[in-house]
């Protein structure tokens, strides 16, 4: 039996603040584990789960040919339609074991 993941309906927003209209997509890095959580309304990639205000990373919107954005730890390149791709997918064990249970909605655990 796999693990749970973490979805979107699995976030408390509160600490969200990109465009007032927020949907989330957490998830890891495939090759490090590094969890990060897109906002797919408004394109704001959360990359550091530590301090939410570090959200400024340059991502690729418009030539899904090159990749969509690296990761800021090990700065591997994710592909332009990484949201389709299971591989990046976090569990909610590896969400809590990374320090971010206080990003999940209270029940989630």
């Amino acid at each position: 039996m796999s693990e749970k993941q973490v979805v979107e309906a699995d976030l408390n927003f509160d600490p969200f603040n990109c465009c007032g209209n927020e949907a989330l997509y957490p998830f890891k890095c495939s090759q490090c584990g590094w969890p990060m959580v897109f906002c797919y309304e408004c394109d704001t990639l959360y990359n550091n789960l530590h301090d939410l205000s570090q959200n400024d990373q340059e991502i690729n919107h418009f030539k899904p040919d090159h990749p969509g954005f690296s990761c800021p730890k090990c700065n591997y390149k994710f592909e332009y339609y990484f949201m389709q791709n299971p591989l990046y997918w976090v569990s909610i064990k590896d969400w809590v074991d990374a320090g971010f249970e206080h990003l999940l909605r209270k029940n989630s655990t």
